[in-house]
């Protein structure tokens, strides 16, 4: 699995005011006007299908945690980053 950084429109925006962190993933506003304006680390891509990523948060237990389903659209950028 390699590392990734997510930013789009609001996946998990609105949830909370302000920074963020829920099972080791972190959010960034990045400001009002941008096209990506969230920013989501602390993930890692599990399987690109033909319409959605699949991603977990580092660290991911299949048994407890979350597994996001992120749709491919023009609002979302995944990018990836050398994993350990």
């Amino acid at each position: 699995m390699r590392r990734c950084s997510l930013a789009c429109q609001g996946l998990f925006g609105g949830l909370r005011r302000g920074p963020w962190s829920l099972n080791g993933t972190h959010e960034e506003d990045l400001g009002a006007g941008r096209r990506h304006r969230y920013r989501y680390t602390g993930l890692r891509r599990l399987v690109e299908g033909p319409d959605a990523y699949y991603v977990v948060p580092l660290g991911w237990n299949g048994g407890t945690d979350p597994l996001y389903v992120i749709p491919k659209t023009a609002d979302t950028w995944v990018g990836l980053t050398p994993g350990s």
